[in-house]
């Protein structure tokens, strides 16, 4: 089984190093690594070249910037392996994870793999000690379930492998952040089984100029945005879990006019007020406990119910 990994690359000359060595020293050797220079204005694209003269499995495109999403649909696009990985190209990966993802793939007949990965501040923390090794397998359904509780299964696409044809018709959307949450369910729908190991397997570096932490308006509306249409999605495809996911879009909903209220003069959350006032007040969403609570809160003081959603987010920074 040939793994195709996709690493997008842009203005990461300080990491990229780390990151290519930790995929092509590999235990799994079975591998095509597709290294995509995104237009990057620094040295990239020239450490690209200089790793494919080393390693045939290399290849490497270069193009215009793009942004994330294009550069994983051009690796999507060329890719011939019988799964595919990401890795970003400011992160790194344990030695064996791929070993253990592709054979936890094949003795559980799994159309997805997933392992625990971990936030570090420092290029040299891969220690973990609460690994087991444990393996659990769900089906479709399932798997979204434990991914809507926050069980298993982040959205994130990194720290997992995919059967090559759940991308058959899927492509990541353009010029959003928060991509993958635009895929995940869909993905997972399409999955006949889905496994999570308990094993620390990705190191996910927090860096303060990444692109997740430049923009809150646009991190937030595209975040709204996604979690429409997973609703809508799953709403329609698997009604079943509709509880677990009115609870989450409620959630975003009421961050949203949080951040709109902030910003009463902002031209774009002006544009948003309307329909996220109108998705808060569906008769059809369950909500109870501390979210609705919440969007009482909201009706009573808006502008006091937004400083208080502010002032605890900057504390859980």
């Amino acid at each position: 089984m040939k793994i195709s990994v996709i690493v997008p690359v842009y203005k990461v000359e300080k990491y990229l190093e780390q990151c290519i060595k930790s995929i092509l020293n590999q235990s799994y050797q079975n591998l095509e690594i597709i290294l995509i220079n995104d237009g990057s204005p620094d040295q990239c694209g020239e450490i690209c070249d200089e790793f494919s003269r080393m390693d045939e499995r290399i290849k490497v495109i270069h193009k215009e910037n793009g942004g994330l999403s294009d550069a994983r649909n051009a690796g999507l696009d060329i890719a011939s392996g019988d799964y595919i990985g990401f890795v970003d190209s400011d992160d790194w990966i344990n030695k064996n994870m791929y070993d253990i993802l592709i054979n936890t793939a094949i003795k559980e007949g799994s159309d997805i793999v997933e392992c625990k990965f971990m936030n570090v501040y420092d290029r040299e923390d891969t220690f973990n000690k609460e690994d087991t090794g444990i393996i659990k397998t769900f089906s479709n359904v399932e798997s979204l379930k434990n991914h809507f509780n926050s069980k298993y299964f982040y959205r994130c696409v990194w720290s997992k492998i995919y059967k090559k044809d759940l991308f058959k018709d899927l492509r990541f959307p353009q010029n959003r952040l928060a991509e993958d949450l635009f895929l995940t369910h869909e993905l997972f729908f399409k999955a006949k089984k889905v496994s999570h190991i308990n094993y620390t397997g990705y190191y996910y570096f927090i860096r303060p100029d990444s692109i997740m932490g430049k923009n809150d308006q646009k991190l937030t509306f595209d975040t709204l945005e996604g979690m429409m249409e997973q609703h809508k999605f799953i709403c329609e495809k698997v009604p079943e879990l509709k509880k677990y996911v009115d609870k989450l879009y409620f959630n975003c909903l009421l961050k949203c006019i949080a951040f709109i209220e902030k910003n009463k003069k902002n031209r774009i959350a002006k544009r948003y007020k309307n329909i996220v006032v109108s998705e808060l007040n569906r008769d059809d969403i369950e909500v109870e406990g501390i979210s609705s609570l919440a969007f009482m809160f909201y009706k009573i003081s808006p502008s006091f119910f937004a400083n208080t959603i502010e002032l605890l987010r900057m504390r859980s920074r």
